[in-house]
C-alpha cells in the first residue's frame, strides 16, 4: 500500500521526469519532431529551487527517522548542517533568499 503523496515528493517526480518526457516528445519514432526544448517558466525554475532547498530537510528527516537511537551529538550535528544550508547565496532567487532567512530565524532558536 502506498502512503499519501507529500506536495514535495510531486515536485522531486516533476523535475526528475522533465527530461524524460521532453526526450521522448523529441523522440524521431514518434511525430512530435518540431518541439523545441520544453521553457522553463518562472514557476517551474522555482519548484526547482524549493526542491534543492528542501532535499536536504527531507534527507534530514530519513535520517533521524531510520535512526533507533539517534543521539544529542548526531541531532546537533544535522542541525548544523541544515542550518549551513540555510545561508542565503549568491546563486539564490530573491524568493529562495527571504525563504532560506525566514526558515533560518525560525530553525535557529530550537
Amino acid at each position: 500500500m502506498v502512503g499519501p503523496v507529500v506536495p514535495h515528493d510531486k515536485c522531486y517526480r516533476y523535475t526528475e521526469q522533465k527530461d524524460a518526457v521532453e526526450a521522448t516528445l523529441k523522440s524521431k519514432d514518434l511525430k512530435f519532431k518540431d518541439v523545441e526544448s520544453m521553457p522553463m517558466t518562472e514557476e517551474g525554475k522555482l519548484i526547482d529551487e524549493l526542491v534543492h532547498l528542501l532535499g536536504p530537510f527531507k534527507t534530514a528527516t530519513e535520517e533521524l527517522s531510520t535512526s533507533k537511537h539517534p543521539t544529542i551529538s548526531f541531532v546537533y550535528n544535522v542541525k548544523k548542517l541544515l542550518l549551513h544550508q540555510l545561508h542565503p547565496t549568491a546563486q539564490d532567487s530573491h524568493v529562495i533568499a527571504e525563504m532560506k532567512n525566514a526558515m533560518r530565524a525560525d530553525f535557529e532558536p530550537r
